[in-house]
């Protein structure tokens, strides 16, 4: 049953990201401009950072750059190509022309990054909270419809039912939802992006992030190493999922 356990829950979890994903993307967002311009701008310096300090040191590993490198680092690399282009006219680059490419993205990094991130992360704030708002009416308020059954569990003839055989109430499924999806992260990220300063604000995220996916393998672990299959967030919601026919 845990192998079908796990197919409900990768079908639960892709209906409501979409759901999710729709919404954000779209003109219901009253911060919509905004957080694709800050969206994009971050994608584009995040992906160009990587190339840099990334990819660029392994092509340069052997002190040369041939031009199928070349070309390679100049894709999806906006913010920094113009480093490449003017140094590598002459089809060489030298080891001073490396380590002052090198020197440039790393100064740029420092005086930028956190800026651009915090400016997206406040632009993502509306994602989060229709992140929240979805998880809980799919996984609390659809389950107390169908009585614990959403549609991956429906698919998978799945159930969740009371580990003492009493009713499961809403809080059950709320308690079991927060745990499970890590919304209590959620929540912290929007509080970070409302209360925190900027100067506190990446360190504090990157925390966040890092217990989010900590909590995510306790959970997994507690379900695998359990002899019941019961995980943390079912021990702690009085809940179990069982199969129907």
């Amino acid at each position: 049953m845990i192998f079908k356990r796990f197919i409900a829950y990768f079908i639960d979890i892709l209906i409501v990201t979409t759901l999710v994903t729709v919404i954000n993307d779209s003109r219901v967002n009253p911060n919509y401009d905004n957080y694709i311009d800050s969206s994009n701008k971050y994608t584009e310096y995040s992906n160009s950072y990587y190339k840099m300090n990334y990819v660029l040191p392994n092509y340069y590993s052997d002190q040369e750059l041939n031009d199928t490198e070349y070309q390679n680092l100049l894709k999806d690399n906006d913010t920094f190509s113009y480093l490449l282009v003017e140094r590598y006219e002459d089809g060489i680059l030298d080891n001073d022309e490396y380590n002052e490419i090198r020197k440039i993205v790393n100064k740029y990094y420092e005086d930028n990054y956190k800026d651009i991130y915090y400016d997206y992360e406040k632009n993502n704030i509306f994602y989060y909270i229709i992140y929240i708002v979805m998880f809980l009416l799919y996984f609390v308020g659809f389950n107390l419809i169908t009585n614990g059954a959403t549609l991956g569990k429906k698919i998978c003839h799945l159930k969740i039912v009371s580990i003492d055989d009493k009713e499961v109430k809403w809080y059950n499924y709320l308690i079991r939802s927060v745990i499970l999806y890590n919304l209590i992260f959620a929540l912290l990220r929007v509080g970070v992006i409302l209360f925190i300063q900027q100067n506190s604000f990446l360190n504090i995220m990157k925390s966040i992030y890092f217990l989010d996916i900590v909590f995510s393998y306790i959970i997994l672990f507690s379900i695998l190493f359990n002899k019941d299959k019961i995980g943390i967030h079912d021990k702690l919601a009085k809940t179990k999922v069982e199969s129907v026919k």
